[in-house]
């Protein structure tokens, strides 16, 4: 039932987006309903974090992050369908790994925030580091597969698929770990987290 529901939400921002990407703005339309969308579902989460026991709070964020993955989806299935504008693939699948990204931030922000708060703070540590070990092996069998002459394209694909995967979850740990180490400076409890130098790595 749940998925059923959410196929109908995939297919109205479907064709939400198609129908934007035809209008005068085109592109930079769409960009403003996926930043508009991800700007409410960071409010419902942020609300959450204030009042993590209320249920109508609960339900906002279940209602944003909906909307945040169907539109994800639906500019998924855009991009691979070949409707997409010619020179705008880029910019959708970003603007389709932004919403992913952010919703794997969220959901990190406010659970490392929990474990922070009982005492966990090298469990944390440990999440993040074996989410950039996932990502780096992730990227390194990408590259090997793509160099190897007795791969498919079918192969090729599903190793881009792990490396985007696992770059998305890298870069909102990125994320997640600035925002707590910036939080905690302004609370005076330093997290002793590393944040890397590194910027963020694009797909």
């Amino acid at each position: 039932m749940k998925r059923a529901k959410q196929e109908i939400h995939v297919k109205k921002s479907e064709t939400q987006i198609i129908k934007q990407m035809q209008t005068v703005g085109g592109i930079a339309n769409v960009t403003k309903i996926v930043e508009f969308a991800v700007k409410e579902y960071d409010t419902a989460a942020r609300k959450q974090e204030e009042f993590p026991d209320d249920e109508q709070v609960a339900v906002e964020v279940e209602t944003a992050e909906s909307k945040v993955e169907a539109q994800a989806e639906a500019l998924d299935k855009i991009v691979k369908s070949k409707r997409a504008p010619i020179g705008s693939e880029k910019k959708l699948k970003m603007l389709r790994n932004k919403g992913k990204e952010r919703k794997e931030y969220n959901q990190m922000f406010n659970e490392s925030k929990r474990m922070l708060k009982e005492g966990k703070k090298e469990e944390v540590q440990q999440i993040f580091d074996s989410m950039k070990e996932n990502f780096e092996e992730a990227e390194v069998e990408y590259v090997k597969t793509k160099a190897d002459p007795k791969k498919t394209p079918a192969d090729i694909a599903e190793a881009g698929q792990k490396f985007e995967s696992a770059t998305i979850t890298y870069n909102a740990s990125l994320t997640t770990k600035f925002d707590l180490e910036e939080q905690q400076e302004k609370e005076e409890n330093r997290l002793e987290i590393e944040i890397p130098e590194e910027k963020k790595k694009e797909i």
